[in-house]
């Protein structure tokens, strides 16, 4: 289980999310997403390997996902790794960036406006 407090700062970027009062941006590493706050800024990142299915198990083949706390100067505070998908822990890491990721992707607005601009055109 992901300790307190990092588990309520969890929690208030999912509600913040989903409330769109937080923007996400993409980072330089391959599905990451970070948020920048007042006080700091935070990262969530999740590897997921191609063939989740495969019978023969690496350590390349393990899903990992991080969650990473910045100070106001970028360095790291604390960071959330996970190596164990279908754990409470990387479930939340996981539900966070799918929310991160269809908040910088803009997916609802990107989605009403098409069936809008179809509509226009009937």
């Amino acid at each position: 289980m992901i300790e307190s407090p990092y588990k309520e700062i969890i929690d208030g970027l999912v509600k913040s999310t989903k409330a769109k009062k937080i923007t996400w941006f993409k980072t330089s590493t391959q599905n990451e997403f970070k948020a920048n706050l007042p006080s700091g800024s935070v990262s969530v990142w999740v590897d997921q390997p191609e063939d989740i299915f495969a019978t023969r198990i690496t350590l390349a083949s393990i899903p990992k996902a991080d969650f990473v706390i910045y100070n106001q100067n970028g360095d790291e505070v604390h960071k959330v790794q996970v190596n164990n998908r279908g754990s409470v822990e990387y479930d939340e890491i996981y539900g966070l960036h799918g929310l991160a990721k269809q908040s910088y992707l803009r997916s609802d607005e990107t989605i009403s406006g098409l069936l809008n601009d179809l509509g226009q055109l009937e």
